[in-house]
């Protein structure tokens, strides 16, 4: 499937897809070649999440962002990267009315909760939900 990208409602959602063969996993798997009832349990664990970054002097040529830790379910690192292109390459910056950036990562579909003033239920899901 290609990766696509969406504007709706004023929400901009990205789908990407990943692949996994179990091989790159683990390179036991690779050698084992083929056998007869093979059961196991597979667990990955994603760092998924949202965080929700307060914009400071949003209407300039050098906005300010700042996370503090309430604004950020993700269990370790957050994995996003929000940066912003400074007036002259971005054709005005971001928008005077901007208090916040909302980002989430999710597999399958967005939560259904509201985080900040971002409601998530039901904006974004994946034609792949397994």
């Amino acid at each position: 499937l290609k990766p696509t990208y969406k504007v709706s409602n004023k929400y901009l959602i990205w789908n990407d897809y990943a692949v996994i063969k179990l091989s790159n996993l683990f390179e036991s798997l690779e050698n084992i070649g083929l056998v007869r009832k093979f059961d196991c349990t597979l667990r990955i664990w994603f760092n998924t999440g949202t965080v929700n970054a307060a914009i400071g002097a949003p209407d300039s040529t050098a906005p300010g962002y700042s996370i503090i830790p309430g604004n950020n379910t993700f269990t370790n690192t957050c994995p996003l990267m929000i940066n912003y292109l400074n007036a002259n390459n971005a054709g005005g910056g971001i928008p005077a009315t901007t208090a916040f950036i909302t980002a989430g990562l999710h597999i399958a579909k967005s939560p259904t909760t509201s985080y900040g003033v971002v409601n998530f239920n039901g904006i974004a899901s994946s034609s792949l939900p397994a």
